[in-house]
């Protein structure tokens, strides 16, 4: 009998989810290795992967969103059906995908006796704190799992963790499927986007909402991109609402009252995310704060160039295997000279790209990722039976 993972994700409404999309990855690379429940408070694309994979899903219809009374509510749902998950099929173990499935889970499974795994998607910006309930939930995992060394060197500092509860396991990127191109079908891509070939296409790929910093980068960094490169255009990909989103309509607003609305571009969800990135020529990251940005690993994947402010793991992921460019978190100075810088030398932009393709292919291969989650689920496993 395969041993049973109760897996716990909340998800937004955004179709871009990156966390959850990088879990059902996971899942994927796994699911003939173990039986698998997932505890989720939404149907989504993600749910149907899951149950394609015959994985059973636990469905606690909430959002995570809105009033400290709905988010509350939301979190009582999510338990009520961890409980029920833990006590009608017994997991083995018990694997939350962000703070919130910890803070529900963590009680239900040290109750229950079960090791709890928690994966930290993303860091808490310099200065803040991280308060009791972090605490409590790390207290209670058997295994803390960091997107990147940098992030687990962060993560033993500020909440004082010993190195052996910590476990650096990073996303699986489909290499297949992320792949670079050659220069007919990149100009065919180009041709079928509505990229003009002689055209600097920078592209910012990410759901719209303030930490990923779209409304900034657009006030103070392009309008320089576009004076400084004549033939660049810059698109936006990811969810886009104006109608209903506030950040999303300020975005909007900031683009058309500067008058850049024919060279700025937006262009919503795209399930054809692959595409641009192969069509693009240089994808940017200009987020307050990240753990592995997803946009980030696929274009490198991808032999697409990555400019990035110096979020978590950029230095690790670009600099180190020189697969992009890190300028200081806000200095949309240096970022636009960086964009400039490559619009004009093909060949660097070739080389790193080269550079970016060889370096997803060593650290997000699924046969890599697979096996450091089946070390770490034996270790799971065998601490139970102590």
């Amino acid at each position: 009998m395969k041993p049973r993972i109760l897996f716990v994700a909340f998800q937004s409404n955004n179709e871009s989810n990156g966390g959850i999309d990088s879990a059902t990855r996971m899942f994927e690379a796994l699911r003939e290795d173990f039986d698998w429940e997932l505890v989720t408070n939404r149907e989504s694309k993600f749910t149907e992967r899951w149950r394609a994979g015959n994985a059973q899903v636990w469905l606690a219809r909430s959002e995570i969103g809105g009033s400290r009374t709905s988010r509350y509510i939301g979190l009582i749902k999510i338990g009520v059906c961890i409980w029920r998950a833990i006590a009608k099929r017994r997991p083995d173990i018990v694997h939350v995908n962000d703070i919130l499935s910890g803070i529900v889970a963590a009680r239900l499974a040290r109750h229950a006796s079960i090791p709890l795994v928690m994966t930290v998607r993303g860091l808490k910006q310099a200065g803040e704190s991280y308060g009791r309930r972090w605490q409590f939930v790390m207290s209670c995992c058997f295994r803390v799992v960091a997107l990147s060394d940098e992030m687990a060197d962060s993560l033993r500092v500020r909440l004082l963790f010993s190195s052996s509860q910590l476990l650096t396991i990073r996303s699986i990127v489909d290499l297949d499927a992320m792949s670079p191109v050659d220069d007919a079908a990149r100009l065919r891509l180009r041709e079928s986007l509505g990229i003009a070939p002689d055209e600097f296409a920078v592209a910012s790929v990410g759901a719209f909402f303030p930490l990923k910093g779209q409304l900034r980068f657009i006030q103070a960094a392009v309008p320089e991109v576009l004076a400084r490169i004549p033939d660049a255009r810059v698109h936006f990909l990811g969810d886009f609402d104006p109608e209903e989103d506030k950040y999303s309509r300020a975005c909007q607003f900031s683009v058309n009252d500067q008058g850049l609305s024919k060279k700025v571009k937006f262009h919503g969800h795209s399930d054809e995310i692959a595409k641009w990135y192969k069509a693009c020529d240089v994808i940017v990251v200009h987020s307050q704060r990240e753990g592995l940005a997803r946009s980030m690993i696929e274009s490198m994947a991808c032999g697409t160039p990555v400019v990035s402010f110096n979020v978590c793991s950029a230095t690790e992921t670009l600099d180190e295997s020189a697969a992009g460019i890190v300028v200081e978190q806000g200095d949309y100075d240096q970022m636009v000279s960086v964009l400039r810088e490559l619009a004009s030398d093909t060949a660097r932009r070739k080389k790193i790209g080269q550079n970016a393709r060889i370096a997803a292919k060593s650290m997000f291969s699924k046969n890599t990722i697979r096996n450091k989650y089946l070390f770490l689920y034996r270790e799971c496993l065998s601490q139970r039976s102590i």
